[in-house]
C-alpha cells in the first residue's frame, strides 16, 4: 500500500511538473526585441522619360531625395518635370519599397 502511495504520489508530481513546462513561456527583455527587429523593404529601381506617370501604392509617400520642386504628386500617380535621380519611399501595411527614379528627358 505504501509503495502504491509513494507511485501515486510521484506519478502527480510528474504530472504537475510536464503540464507546467507545456505552458511556458519563452521571456524575452527589451534588449533582445529589438535586436531582431528587422525594418523590412523592397527596392525598385525605374528609369522613365519626363512627363510620364508612374502609379505608386502604399499608405504614404515620402520623398527622400531628388528636387521636391519637380515632382507632381496627384494621389498615388508620381510624375516628373526635371530629369535627375529621385528617391521616393512608400510606406506599406507590411513592407515598405523605396523607388529610385532615374528620369531622362
Amino acid at each position: 500500500m505504501k509503495q502504491i502511495k509513494k507511485f501515486a504520489g510521484v506519478a502527480l508530481a510528474g504530472t504537475i511538473g510536464l503540464s507546467g513546462l507545456l505552458f511556458l513561456e519563452p521571456s524575452v527583455s527589451v534588449a533582445e526585441a529589438q535586436q531582431v527587429k528587422v525594418k523590412n523593404f523592397n527596392t525598385i529601381d525605374v528609369t522613365m522619360n519626363l512627363n510620364e506617370l508612374y502609379v505608386l501604392s502604399g499608405r504614404s509617400i515620402d520623398i527622400l531625395s531628388g528636387d521636391k520642386e519637380a515632382i507632381q504628386l496627384n494621389k498615388y500617380t508620381i510624375s516628373f518635370n526635371k530629369p535627375g535621380k529621385y528617391v521616393i519611399k512608400v510606406n506599406g501595411c507590411i513592407y515598405d519599397d523605396v523607388y529610385t527614379f532615374i528620369v531622362n528627358e
